[in-house]
């Protein structure tokens, strides 16, 4: 007789070992996109993006959305200069969509999250490595918010966003990301977060 063969646990019982089990909204007054390009190879420029939404699964598939015209840099002109044809586009491409494929424990004791960026009207994969911890409640529950910080890096030219020169001689190709998403547990009533956002 040959020997049972055992089996490992399944994406959503990983995923839900990382999140717990259930659905996840977002918290946009908790969430942020931050990142960093070099500018002539000399000096990081460092914004974020505010306007965060989405939603989460309970096997780690899910999507969050941003408004791309949240960009913030906290100069004016550049941040038009970022909305224009030159960088975003934001008039013909006004959100990016993060298509999380999985969110999983990585090997240093943090997660590891799986995502498809659609961004600038192309699609990519990005890794984002970090990790999450319960945010307290009012009440003291632990369990039903959490905080999750996330790092990657992307190259733009990937995503077709390339200025025109002199400008595109002067800004990095390579994006470094910095996530903070606060989510909470959707409750199994409530109707709402049955879709994420359009």
């Amino acid at each position: 007789m040959g020997a049972s063969q055992a089996t490992g646990p399944t994406r959503a019982e990983t995923t839900a070992h990382v999140l717990g089990t259930g659905r996840w909204r977002v918290l946009a007054d908790r969430s942020r996109i931050g990142f960093r390009v070099k500018k002539m190879g000399v000096y990081y420029v460092k914004g974020r993006f505010r306007g965060v939404d989405g939603e989460l699964g309970p096997d780690g598939h899910g999507e969050v959305v941003v408004d791309a015209g949240s960009i913030s840099t906290r100069i004016a002109p550049r941040d038009w200069h970022l909305r224009s044809r030159d960088f975003l586009d934001v008039r013909r491409h006004p959100k990016l969509r993060a298509s999380v494929e999985s969110v999983e424990p990585a090997g240093d004791g943090g997660i590891a999250a799986a995502v498809v960026l659609n961004l600038h009207g192309e699609r990519a994969p990005v890794e984002l490595r970090g990790h999450l911890h319960h945010l307290p409640e009012p009440d003291g529950n632990g369990d039903a918010r959490l905080l999750v910080h996330l790092e990657g890096k992307l190259d733009r030219h990937q995503f077709g966003i390339r200025a025109r020169p002199p400008v595109e001689w002067i800004v990095g190709r390579e994006v470094l990301l910095d996530v903070e998403l606060g989510l909470e547990r959707i409750p199994r009533e409530d109707p709402a977060g049955e879709a994420p956002p359009s």
